[in-house]
């Protein structure tokens, strides 16, 4: 049996139940009557997978665009036993660092952040890595995050955001009002490249005069993103155990029509902070930006022109 078990990783799913005689039946029945929100019950205490909402703004999203192999465990297994692996690109199997990184970010009291990289040559775009931080923690945490993981490789970031990341008077002024080294003109977008520029990265801000995007227009890319490959595009694929909160998120981003118009339903995030990573549609939004600004122009010319329906932006909830 100890020969069986050399150079083996056993991995193990359990619940609160595995537990049971430790906590005792009236633990488990106080947790269902204290916790209201069914995923999180689900989550914490049954170990059951998040649940997807019943119409999901990303409807062709599936399975099929998500990857379980994306560690690399040479590294990994130099690590001693009860040592922590330290969360690292380095473990990452597709992370090229010869190339750039290519960034989505939706900003405000809870700021998200995705990063991929392309690769040409397969035709793929690989999602690697989901990070956020919220209130009262911005841009000067965020940019240490991302430099402490993507410390090795090409510092460069192509970065898309929503449009409300160029506003000279951001949300999240009134949670953090006394945000260091802040100039008059200074926009979300332009405080996380120069948070990012003074640990050594070169950032390229690709969404300085973004108009209205509509939902519809979202919708549709989306859908054809994510629809059956046709081998001559881009192929969206996700890593499961490094974007898990934004698998949750694209899961939990539900789809709602209003006189005629889809939109995205946004009311998730007025949670509070700490359960927006996995239950709002926070990350599953900067994906959304990162996804429109490198694949808009896969859309006909009429799903990109044409008046902009009133409220048909990115600010509904």
């Amino acid at each position: 049996m100890t020969t069986l078990r050399k150079g083996q990783t056993f991995y193990v799913r359990a619940s609160s139940f595995s537990n049971l005689k430790i906590l005792g039946i009236d633990y488990i029945q106080n947790q269902i009557k204290s916790i209201k929100d069914s995923d999180i019950l689900y989550t914490s205490i049954f170990a059951i997978r998040k649940l997807k909402v019943k119409d999901m703004f990303f409807g062709k999203f599936g399975k099929q665009h998500l990857f379980d192999d994306g560690y690399d465990y040479r590294y990994i297994d130099l690590v001693a036993a009860g040592e922590k692996v330290k969360d690292h690109c380095r473990h990452l199997r597709y992370y090229d660092k010869k190339l750039p990184l290519y960034a989505g970010y939706d900003p405000g009291p809870f700021s998200s952040i995705v990063f991929g990289q392309r690769n040409r040559k397969d035709k793929e775009f690989r999602v690697l890595k989901n990070m956020w931080v919220y209130h009262p923690e911005q841009q000067d945490v965020l940019a240490k995050k991302i430099d402490d993981f993507f410390s090795t490789g090409r510092k460069e970031i192509i970065l898309h955001y929503d449009r409300a990341a160029n506003q000279r008077d951001p949300e999240w002024k009134k949670f953090y009002p006394n945000y260091r080294e802040m100039g008059v003109n200074d926009t979300d977008a332009i405080l996380l490249k120069k948070e990012l520029t003074a640990l050594g990265w070169n950032v390229i801000l690709m969404s300085k005069d973004q108009k209205t995007i509509t939902y519809q227009q979202h919708y549709r890319l989306l859908n054809l993103l994510f629809g059956k490959y046709d081998g001559k595009r881009d192929q969206i694929l996700i890593d499961r155990n490094e974007c898990d909160a934004l698998v949750s998120s694209i899961n939990h981003s539900p789809l709602k029509r209003h006189d005629g118009r889809l939109l995205l339903a946004k009311s998730s995030e007025s949670l509070p902070f700490e359960e927006q990573a996995y239950n709002s549609t926070q990350l599953a939004s900067a994906f959304m930006y990162l996804l429109w600004s490198e694949y808009n122009k896969l859309l006909l010319d009429s799903d990109l022109s044409g008046e902009t329906p009133q409220g048909a932006g990115t600010y509904l909830s």
